[in-house]
């Protein structure tokens, strides 16, 4: 009798990618994100990048005080302009947590 053995045992490989399961974290806030990059003290510290899940930037911003000031203006800036675009009707922000997820909501209440 010629038992086919394929189809009763299914590879290695395809049984150990079944069981690969990938984190899902819960959608950062814009709103927090652009507080803490916002605020001189814990905008300068890095702290927002360090919310946004983006450890290697908040370290380096953290060491340069913010770029001296130039990246904590930008990073300020930018996100301020995300929180007002979304909260004018566009539906996706350009500022994304570092495993690139939307950030959630906006300036506005009712969106």
């Amino acid at each position: 009798m010629n038992e086919d053995k394929s189809i009763i045992d299914p590879p290695d490989e395809t049984i150990d990618n079944l069981f690969i399961i990938e984190p899902i974290s819960p959608p950062k806030k814009r709103l927090l994100a652009l507080f803490l990059a916002g605020f001189p003290l814990t905008g300068l510290l890095g702290i927002d990048r360090f919310y946004l899940g983006q450890q290697q930037l908040g370290v380096f911003k953290l060491l340069t005080l913010g770029g001296l000031g130039l990246w904590w203006f930008i990073d300020a800036t930018l996100l301020l302009l995300d929180a007002l675009m979304y909260s004018f009707g566009r539906d996706k922000g350009f500022r994304k947590d570092a495993a690139g997820q939307e950030l959630k909501g906006g300036l506005s209440m009712y969106r």
